[in-house]
């Protein structure tokens, strides 16, 4: 059940969206009226507080975005290599808490400070391996996205792209087919909800690029594969995944 702080400030941001008002200057007036509290334990004072980004386990190891077993910087084995496979996977952070509580938060809430906290947990070092990249993200689709306000992804591929000095690209995708949210389905309903879902309209710019595919958090990864496939298809060079957190 949602607060009256969370309802109040879900209600304001949607005026303001609606009316083309200032996002930023409405969350400075509500998080004063409604100061911030940590999304795992309700502390207040941050949206992770120092305690809960204690609780964030940074990934150990990449793996093979098509075998899944460990693999060496997270490139895709040379064994299983297909023409529209991802050529690799990095990310950041496994899928517990508070890293659900956040992205729920993030999803649903537009808590751009909080996109903010959970790219400062990146370790951005590790990323050399994609200079002369450019960034590209998986797509809500545009009645989600409408009923949203913002797409969430977007958000923290763009800052996540100014923080690595390489250029983000909007709009390359787009999702044509309204999937049903992946959360409880299992393996093979994944691969089928997202089955054909994406395309290409951006192809002139995709065409002998190397492009780094987005998205919050890679689980069985067939949203991505689905993506990259499509991205490859209309003639990029490489396709990497990149994902924030990942189950384990």
């Amino acid at each position: 059940m949602l607060s009256i702080s969370t309802m109040a400030k879900t209600h304001v941001k949607r005026g303001f969206l609606c009316w083309g008002g200032n996002i930023s200057q409405a969350m400075g007036v509500l998080d004063f009226i409604f100061p911030k509290t940590c999304v795992n334990c309700s502390r207040v004072g941050r949206y992770l507080c120092e305690d809960c980004q204690k609780h964030i386990q940074k990934v150990e190891f990449q793996i093979c975005p098509v075998c899944g077993r460990p693999s060496i910087s997270g490139l895709t084995h040379p064994k299983c290599e297909t023409r529209r496979s991802l050529d690799g996977l990095h990310s950041f952070v496994y899928y517990s808490p508070p890293i659900p509580q956040a992205l729920y938060k993030l999803k649903y809430k537009f808590v751009r400070d909080l996109a903010e906290d959970l790219l400062g947990e990146a370790s951005l070092e590790k990323l050399d391996i994609f200079s002369g990249f450019s960034v590209v993200t998986v797509p809500l689709h545009q009645k989600r996205e409408n009923w949203r306000g913002f797409d969430q992804v977007r958000l923290l591929a763009e800052l996540l792209a100014g923080k690595l000095g390489i250029e983000f690209k909007e709009s390359v995708l787009v999702r044509k087919k309204e999937t049903k949210a992946q959360v409880g389905l299992s393996r093979e309903a994944r691969a089928e909800n997202v089955a054909r879902a994406f395309e290409c309209v951006d192809r002139e710019f995709v065409k002998d690029k190397n492009l780094v595919l987005f998205d919050d958090v890679w689980t069985s990864g067939a949203t991505l594969k689905n993506a990259g496939a499509e991205l490859k298809k209309a003639g990029a060079a490489k396709v990497w995944g990149l994902t924030l957190a990942r189950s384990r």
